[in-house]
């Protein structure tokens, strides 16, 4: 059930296959089948849906000091509850809304 694929974003190199570049649904998926992830550098997440505020939480979770989500939307044009963005933004993401795509 769910969402075992992530969804593309249409960024140039997207498809290149740079090291540090995952897509959120694997990132959880593999955390949830116990791969170790050493927390080091910045994570930024690109999107404001479930997947991604889980992203965040688990980064804040595993260590990492600097979690940024960026979305292109505002908080009220987004679909989902907004407790998960709450709880993510407490527990010390911060976010950058109404980007453009």
């Amino acid at each position: 059930m769910g969402a075992h694929e992530g969804t593309k974003i249409g960024c140039k190199g997207e498809d290149a296959g740079y090291d540090g570049f995952v897509d959120g649904a694997v990132f959880l998926r593999e955390l949830a089948l116990g791969k170790q992830i050493e927390p080091k550098g910045k994570v930024v997440i690109v999107g404001g849906g479930n997947v991604a505020m889980d992203c965040a939480r688990s980064c804040l979770r595993l260590g990492f000091k600097d979690v940024e989500i960026l979305y292109r939307r505002t908080p009220q044009g987004n679909a989902r509850p907004e407790r998960g963005d709450r709880e993510a933004l407490e527990k010390g993401s911060r976010s950058a809304t109404s980007l453009p795509p």
